[in-house]
C-alpha cells in the first residue's frame, strides 16, 4: 500500500509541536485560518491546545500491529511519518519510516529510520513460531541446517551447514551484503 502524502510542513507546524527526545506530539493553539469561523477555533483550541495529540490506531484491524495516529484536517496520519517531516523537513514519500526497536508507538527521532519496503522486512526479520530451528530463514534439514533468504519477493537458497550457528552466520552475512547493495545501514 502506498504511503499517504503528508500535508504541507507549514500547516503541520501550525498544528503540532513535536519533541524528538520523547516522541510526543502536543496540539498547538491553532490559527483562525484553519477553521470555518472563530467559534470553531475557540472551541477546538480550548479543548485540545497543550494536550497530547493523537491516539493508538490498529493497522489492518488485527490488533497485532498498533501505531500512533494523528488526525489533521479530517485525515488520519501515522505519527512516525509526521515526526520525520517535522524533524527533517521532508516527506519520506514512498519510503517507509521504520521503528528501530520494533515498538511502533515509540516515535522518538532516534528510533526512526528510512527504508524501502523490502529493507523494512529485512531490518525487522523475526523467526516464525513454526520454524524448525527457531531462527528466521533457517530450517533443520536432515543432519544439517538449510538457510534461505527472501529478497525483493524472491526466495534465495544460501546453502546447508552442519551447525545452526554456521547457517545463522551465513544468513547474517548475506543480509549485510544485500542491505549494503540496497543502501541500508545496520
Amino acid at each position: 500500500m502506498a504511503a499517504r502524502r503528508l500535508p504541507d510542513i507549514r500547516f503541520v507546524r501550525e498544528c503540532l509541536d513535536y519533541n524528538p527526545d520523547t516522541g510526543v506530539f502536543i496540539w498547538r493553539e491553532r490559527p483562525l485560518h484553519h477553521f470555518a469561523n472563530a467559534r470553531s477555533q475557540l472551541s477546538l483550541n480550548a479543548r485540545d491546545a497543550g494536550k497530547i495529540a493523537g491516539s493508538e490506531q490498529n493497522s489492518g484491524g488485527t490488533g497485532r500491529h498498533v501505531y500512533w495516529g494523528i488526525r489533521l484536517a479530517g485525515v488520519l496520519y501515522r505519527a512516525h511519518r509526521l515526526a520525520w517531516l517535522l524533524f527533517y523537513g521532508t516527506d519520506p514519500g514512498a519510503l517507509e519510516v521504520d521503528h528501530v526497536n520494533g515498538n511502533s508507538l515509540d516515535n522518538k527521532i532516534g528510533n526512526l529510520r528510512l527504508t524501502t519496503r523490502s529493507g523494512n522486512m529485512l531490518l525487522n526479520d523475526r523467526a516464525h513460531a513454526d520454524s524448525s530451528s527457531r531462527a528466521r530463514g533457517i530450517q533443520k534439514n536432515g543432519s544439517g541446517y538449510m538457510a534461505r533468504i527472501m529478497w525483493h519477493g524472491k526466495s534465495h537458497y544460501l546453502g546447508t551447514w552442519r551447525s545452526l550457528e554456521e547457517a545463522m552466520d551465513a544468513r547474517r552475512k548475506a543480509l549485510e551484503r544485500l542491505r549494503g547493495e540496497d543502501g541500508h545501514t545496520m
